[in-house]
């Protein structure tokens, strides 16, 4: 028997527009209200495939930023897997308005099966934002990760700034019902920055709980403790307060069954 493997290359594509005054009105027009295409933008990319492998290499340039993407899916196995790096990409020339900088950070996301929540879907993702500011909030230093094996969910994230630093992660299953364990531990979040308040002040503390939901969310279930809340005026008397607040709040909507009681 004779086996005969075709390989298929795209080897390069590129696009380059000097002016996008033509594409302009394509745009539909509730997206042109906040998105504009600029001048000047360039793509240079690389594209292979292979019966059911698919593979690209993507570099879009504006200005002086770059986004960087590598991609390539398995349709028989259904693997995928998606790396983005982006450098000093200016969001600000794309969003009407909007006081943004230019952003630099990286995504990523591998796994294997196209069925949500099926047993043998796995998946990783991750998001780090190196740089980026809206008007006066600092955005950069803020990671994020999540897995996903079958209906089991794990979440983690974390941020570092002069707005506010902090941690925190969600263990969830999502099967007959969901069920989220939530541990998060705010360090500072500084509430002059966030608010335009004349003071300095500085408000930390954490969150512990369980939440539990019926799939239609219409019947829900949480409880938790709030500790060590506390406020800081560093110029002034430090004022920290500890406070334990349990709670358990109970949501069912009409005409619906109430959960039995179920202990965390």
């Amino acid at each position: 028997m004779l086996w005969i493997k075709v390989a298929v290359e795209l080897s390069i594509f590129s696009f380059r527009s000097q002016s996008s005054q033509r594409i302009r009105p394509l745009l539909p027009h509730d997206l042109a209200q906040t998105f504009q295409l600029p001048d000047g933008l360039a793509a240079l990319g690389h594209l292979q495939f292979d019966g059911t492998d698919y593979r690209t290499n993507v570099t879009l340039q504006h200005a002086q930023g770059q986004i960087f993407t590598r991609a390539r899916l398995n349709t028989e196995t259904e693997r995928y897997d998606v790396e983005v790096n982006v450098n000093k990409f200016p969001l600000h020339h794309f969003l009407k308005e909007q006081p943004v900088t230019p952003f630099t950070g990286s995504f990523g996301i591998h796994g294997q099966g196209f069925s949500p929540l099926a047993v043998r879907t796995n998946l990783q993702a991750s998001a780090n934002i190196r740089s980026l500011r809206y008007d006066r909030y600092p955005l950069d230093g803020i990671q994020f990760k999540a897995a996903l094996r079958g209906t089991h969910a794990l979440v983690s994230f974390s941020a570092k700034n002069p707005l506010i630093e902090g941690r925190g992660s969600i263990d969830a299953h999502l099967n007959h019902r969901y069920m989220a364990a939530v541990d998060v531990q705010l360090d500072k979040l500084d509430l002059r920055r966030l608010t335009g308040m004349p003071d300095t002040l500085t408000f930390g503390g954490s969150f512990k709980g369980n939440f539990e939901a019926s799939t239609d969310m219409k019947r829900m279930k949480v409880k938790g403790a709030m500790r060590q809340l506390r406020l800081i005026a560093p110029e002034r008397a430090i004022w920290r307060v500890t406070l334990i607040l349990h709670f358990i709040q109970n949501l069912i909507a009409p005409h619906s069954k109430p959960f039995q009681e179920t202990c965390f």
